[in-house]
């Protein structure tokens, strides 16, 4: 089973592979060239801005992690001592998370819900889990898999 750790400044050049993630290999809710090549969400790209979001997931610095790490809850993801990924999280209020970002190094299912179940454990008054997503693999994954539960446009929340 995983286990989720939080992250510190020491981890800040694995977290940055993750997060720079320019081929979307490793960030599966987020899989930008699939999406793009659907024309029936290009509006969705333009309402989200989506290219500024791509913007901002590039040139990481360490000061930038530094910030993250004191307003976000970023954990490291390992199984057996080994880093298999990283999760960020924001608190939203009323014991509500959302998922900010999410990368692994492979394609593990069973290491997805594991760390779904950890985030029930780790996070402090956790009521609910929320993410946005538009990559359909990642959107039946969380609903099939976890029991996330559609609330509509692209948003996902599990009751903790």
């Amino acid at each position: 089973m995983v286990q989720l750790r939080k992250a510190n400044v020491k981890d800040f050049q694995v977290y940055k592979k993750l997060y720079e993630d320019r081929e979307f290999w490793y960030q599966w809710l987020y899989y930008y060239p699939i999406i793009k090549a659907d024309e029936s969400k290009e509006s969705d790209f333009e309402e989200w801005g989506i290219e500024d979001i791509i913007e901002e997931y590039q040139n990481y610095t360490e000061e930038k992690f530094r910030k993250d790490l004191k307003t976000s809850r970023i954990f490291m993801i390992e199984k057996g001592g080994k880093i298999l990924g990283s999760i960020r999280t924001f608190y939203c209020g009323n014991g509500t998370y959302k998922i900010g970002d999410w990368g692994m190094f492979e394609n593990d299912p069973m290491a997805k819900q594991d760390v779904i179940q950890e985030l029930k454990t780790q996070l402090p008054r956790v009521k609910k889990l929320s993410v946005c997503t538009s990559h359909e693999p990642a959107r039946n994954f969380l609903i099939c898999t976890t029991n996330f539960v559609d609330t509509g446009r692209l948003f996902l929340e599990l009751e903790v």
